[in-house]
């Protein structure tokens, strides 16, 4: 079985509430976006850790 790393982001709980998040939610393909902007969190969490930044 391979080993997975397993990496965590800190939302605020009102993430979806925030009036840039409403504003890119509310733009044609807004939810595309906005699930393209937490894949970019996800991935810069692993390369934080990977370099020392986190």
């Amino acid at each position: 079985m391979a080993n997975k790393k397993f990496f965590w982001i800190k939302l605020k709980q009102d993430f979806f509430n925030d009036p840039y998040i409403k504003l890119l939610r509310r733009m044609a393909g807004g939810d595309t976006y906005t699930i393209i902007y937490l894949e970019m969190l996800v991935k810069s969490a692993s390369f934080n850790k990977k370099y020392g930044l986190a």
